[in-house]
């Protein structure tokens, strides 16, 4: 999975909210990423709100009862609540 399937997979899990969402990273050459028009203004506000450092803003863009599991080299560490994953970022 590219970047385009990252990034749709993240938007589909924080829109949608509890629901699963299963986010996996793989190294591949950049694709160029095609979002539809209702996704690409959620998509600028995230990637916005970061790279600003507004944790308040970035917050606000999951669910509030979004479960966040992060998988490094095939193990998955325990899931998190919103709160707890945005005060680890």
């Amino acid at each position: 999975m590219g970047r385009k399937g990252f990034i749709v997979g993240l938007a589909l899990g924080v829109l949608l909210g509890g629901g699963i969402c299963c986010v996996v990273l793989v190294s591949t050459p950049a694709e160029q990423p095609r979002h539809s028009s209702d996704l690409k203004p959620f998509l600028e506000s995230y990637f916005d709100a970061w790279s600003r450092g507004d944790i308040e803003a970035y917050k606000s863009l999951f669910h509030k009862n979004a479960r966040i599991t992060y998988v490094e080299g095939g193990t998955a560490r325990p899931p998190l609540s919103r709160d707890a994953f945005v005060r680890q970022q």
